[in-house]
């Protein structure tokens, strides 16, 4: 009976694993194993299926690749179907070194600790995050290079011709009920905010995510909707801020926001840049990465950011260098989201921006 329940919580996916495939055999890490080694630092964060757990919850998923003539998009299985790479020019853009790494989506609800009154502002906090990719405790105790099996639940992952792949999948809580250590970025833990109760007992959440991404020339499109369940504690929820977020190597360290079809060093703290099509890029510019939210400049749902941190103890010493786009949602239980992913040379990316800012397209 807990196996059909369990199995029911995920939506029906403990069915028989799918003949598996030959697989290729992972190479050894490469030593000193210190991120500051360039040679373990690409290992750790340069995807690769054959290092990759290729199952979730018992069902085996090959991990899917679509492309186009410029593009390559690999998914990810171990994590949960989240964009573990993508090339262009025989170049890896994304640091896939984990499950809190990627091109994934993630959510942040506003949420007040359980029992707090009505007069405690809700905030969002990593103890209450559900996550694409999987949980914290996906990488704990184990070795490089952290594709290991996700707690995100997959119940759909396909390939629809070569260029385009679905997904659907329950979402794992970032910091789940079993790990109770407080984080150096957030001082919490899971049960100052989640129930001890299915389905956040089995590290889950109650968000569901249902990607669709395409790939055409260098644009990559990215669709998804996400869906709260009725039985979510939503007295205990204010407004949610979902982000497709690209977390890429480390020499993309030049960030632009693009105004009136110039490029602008970008500036967080102007309003102005984050509703602009912004792009990471290389030093020499030869290797970009932007984003375009359609619409970004009449809607007050939806914004774009990008990060830079050195590396540091709680980057594991490789850094983090993102580029995202967040939607905002108050009281909704379904919202659908979309996003363009651009990637190419410095010139490539601002004349896409330029055609897809362009009222004929």
């Amino acid at each position: 009976m807990k196996i059909l329940a369990i199995a029911a919580l995920l939506g029906g996916m403990l069915s028989p694993a799918q003949a598996e495939e030959p697989t290729v055999t992972c190479p050894p890490s490469p030593e000193p194993q210190d991120m500051r080694n360039e040679a373990y630092y690409q290992f750790v964060m340069t995807y690769k299926s054959e290092c990759a757990e290729p199952t979730n919850w018992g069902t085996y998923y090959p991990d899917l690749t679509i492309s186009s003539d410029q593009v390559s998009v690999t998914a990810s299985t171990a994590l949960a179907g989240a964009i573990a790479s993508v090339r262009y020019g025989g170049k890896e853009y994304i640091g896939s070194g984990g499950h809190g790494a990627a091109f994934q989506w993630a959510v942040r609800p506003f949420v007040r600790p359980i029992g707090a009154s009505d007069t405690v502002q809700p905030k969002a906090t990593e103890c209450y995050n559900p996550t694409q990719a999987g949980s914290q405790k996906d990488d704990d105790g184990k070795t490089a290079p952290y594709h290991w099996p996700s707690t995100s639940a997959l119940s759909q992952f396909e390939k629809v011709g070569g260029s385009r792949y679905l997904a659907a999948s329950r979402l794992a809580m970032y910091v789940p009920i079993p790990q109770q250590t407080k984080l150096p970025d957030d001082n919490c833990k899971a049960t100052d905010y989640q129930p001890d109760q299915s389905p956040m007992s089995l590290g889950l959440s109650h968000y569901w995510l249902n990607p669709d991404v395409s790939v055409s020339g260098n644009v990559i499109e990215l669709r998804a909707g996400l869906h709260v369940e009725d039985q979510e504690p939503a007295a205990n929820v204010g407004e949610v801020h979902s982000t497709i977020v690209a977390y890429t190597q480390r020499d993309f360290t030049k960030e632009y926001a693009y105004l009136n079809g110039q490029l602008v060093p970008f500036d967080a703290t102007r309003w102005d840049h984050k509703k602009s099509p912004s792009l990471r890029c290389t030093e020499n510019g030869t290797h970009c990465l932007g984003m375009y939210l359609p619409n970004s400049q009449t809607r007050e749902d939806a914004y774009v950011y990008l990060e830079s941190r050195a590396p540091d103890e709680y980057t594991a010493w490789g850094g983090s260098y993102t580029i995202e786009a967040t939607f905002v949602s108050r009281n909704s239980r379904h919202v659908d989201m979309q996003a363009y992913a651009v990637v190419g040379d410095k010139q490539k990316v601002t004349e896409t921006f330029d055609r897809l800012s362009s009222p004929v397209r």
